[in-house]
């Protein structure tokens, strides 16, 4: 059982839809956490929410401000730069050992917003995560579990088409728990605490299980350590519950938390033991119709991703063969023909490692970076946090050039580092006190990529242009409230403001290109950051 000294509760609301293939770098405006204790009671002094700015490199999506109602012209008169909240979010999560951060949809959305901004502002984006015994609880996925095994311990919502909701605001209404303001930050940890306290009483056995899957030693070792075990998770599809027979096939050799498992019900089982590596490659790609998931009868479960799995006992798949649509006789005859066919294990392994082209990253991109940054490195990007005496970050009279060519990856850390100072203090360097003494070579470099993402879009981010249609779209589709329609009018006020800026910025840069160019050439900072450059031999990154 996990030791839990405290829970915090979390919820973002955010300004964009991030990356069409990285969601989670969706960038916070709202942020609540509520700190509770293990049996869900709240601790004095444990509320917190924060209003983040929006930094001029993000361009806002319509339909996001459309359902939160967050007015950006208010909200930008308390707003914290996104560098400080990242400070925040980062020393409130590991102010405590033991500490689990809890939300509803976390693991695939909030805690990837929070892994984002923490890396985006120079600091480490999984330490909160594991360290000093910190884990994270997704009670989404716990209510999957309890639908799929456990149905009678809450009420479920029912759609349209008379098939089980799970949004927290249908849930929270279903079992008379007070969500006045959906998509509100705060309402929503409020209804998440009340909905995991329900389902803790309801059947404690079934949330003490879903505590012990949050360990990744505890999911691995029921996974290898079953001849089969039950995997429940929404793209499964309703018609089974969500849930499949399955079995281990192989470690994933490129993602160690990952492990390669065979769906044993399915019915291409014994199509698949005759492919290839490449066949098998191909097809896991290839959407099958009908099929959510269109994976071929296997799935790579991430063990440090909470997984809900129980071991399946013959009872246990006796007892939910009708609720899953099990044919247990072909499951026993696949699991004997997996056990037989040890080579297949080599074939999983094929399949899985890549051949296809990695695209030219983007130093913003977690999930690009080649590797874990050194503990050096580590500590020389956190000290970019530390205050001065007037109260400012060390990041606002650092050389970026000369931060960078310290680290262990000098192009990926300029890039980071200067996105991260000047998208969020810009103001003061622009302010008119402090105009004449900018670093020129900085303020070109940043506004050569603030121009590059808000013209073209870094992997698909939204650009200035395709917000103009998608606004246009969405106001001529919706019916919105009188509020509704304020808000969105000030969204627009904000990104055409945003237009006038970028052009101020370029004009200004262009006129001071020349002079910028004369001093990269002879800089000491940027003569060693080139320097350190070419010594490493790092990957020229995009931006």
């Amino acid at each position: 059982m996990r030791t839990i000294n405290k829970i915090i509760a979390i919820d973002y609301e955010t300004a964009d839809a991030a990356s069409k293939n990285n969601q989670g770098a969706a960038k916070a405006i709202e942020f609540s956490a509520i700190e509770i204790s293990p049996d869900f009671q709240e601790i004095p002094g444990g509320r917190h929410h924060k209003i983040i700015g929006l930094n001029p490199s993000i361009v806002p999506n319509v339909e996001a401000y459309g359902i939160t109602g967050i007015d950006p012209i208010a909200s930008e008169k308390v707003a914290m730069t996104e560098f400080d909240f990242a400070d925040f979010v980062s020393k409130l999560y590991l102010s405590q050992p033991n500490t689990a951060i809890m939300g509803y949809n976390s693991i695939a959305f909030d805690d990837e917003v929070t892994r984002h901004t923490l890396y985006r502002n120079l600091l480490s984006p999984y330490e909160h995560e594991f360290s000093k015994g910190n884990f994270r609880i997704d009670v989404y996925k716990a209510i999957q579990l309890a639908y799929a095994m456990a149905p009678n311990v809450i009420n479920w919502p029912r759609k349209e088409d008379g098939t089980v909701s799970l949004k927290l605001e249908d849930l929270t209404k279903a079992n008379g728990i007070s969500h006045e303001h959906a998509h509100s930050a705060e309402s929503d940890v409020l209804a998440t605490i009340a909905l995991a306290k329900m389902l803790s009483e309801a059947n404690p056995k079934l949330w003490a299980h879903v505590l012990n899957c949050t360990d990744k030693n505890y999911t691995s070792d029921l996974m290898y350590q079953s001849d089969m075990f039950f995997h429940v998770e929404r793209f499964y599809g309703k018609e089974n519950r969500y849930t499949k027979v399955m079995a281990v096939g192989a470690p994933n050799p490129e993602i160690p938390s990952q492990i390669i498992c065979v769906d044993l019900n399915s019915p291409d089982f014994d199509e698949m033991l005759g492919l290839s590596p490449e066949q098998i490659r191909e097809r896991r790609f290839r959407k099958l119709e009908n099929q959510d998931n269109g994976i071929l009868g296997l799935q790579n479960i991430a063990t440090n991703k909470m997984p809900m799995v129980v071991k399946a006992t013959p009872n246990l798949l006796e007892h939910y063969k009708d609720q899953f649509n099990l044919d247990i006789e072909r499951i026993n005859r696949n699991l004997r023909t997996l056990q037989n066919t040890p080579e297949f294990k080599r074939v999983l392994q094929e399949s899985v490692v890549s051949e296809r082209d990695v695209p030219k990253a983007y130093a913003h991109q977690l999930y690009f970076m080649p590797s874990f940054p050194s503990r050096e490195t580590k500590k020389i990007l956190a000290e970019m946090h530390r205050k001065d005496r007037d109260g400012n970050p060390r990041i606002m009279t650092t050389s970026i050039a000369e931060l960078a060519s310290k680290t262990d990856d000098p192009e990926r850390y300029y890039d980071l580092a200067l996105m991260a100072k000047w998208d969020n203090f810009y103001r003061y360097f622009l302010s008119p006190g402090n105009h004449s003494s900018i670093d020129k070579v900085e303020f070109v470099d940043w506004v050569d990529r603030l121009q590059d993402k808000l013209e073209r879009g870094w992997d698909g981010t939204q650009t200035l242009d395709e917000f103009d249609k998608n606004f246009t779209r969405y106001m001529k589709e919706s019916v919105l409230s009188e509020e509704k329609m304020i808000v969105l009018n000030n969204l627009k006020y904000v990104v055409d403001d945003k237009r006038k800026l970028l052009e101020g910025l370029r004009q200004t840069a262009e006129e001071m290109r020349p002079e910028a160019e004369a001093e990269r050439a002879n800089r000491r900072d940027y003569k060693a950051f080139y320097a350190s450059v070419n010594r490493r031999g790092v990957p020229q990154l995009g931006y």
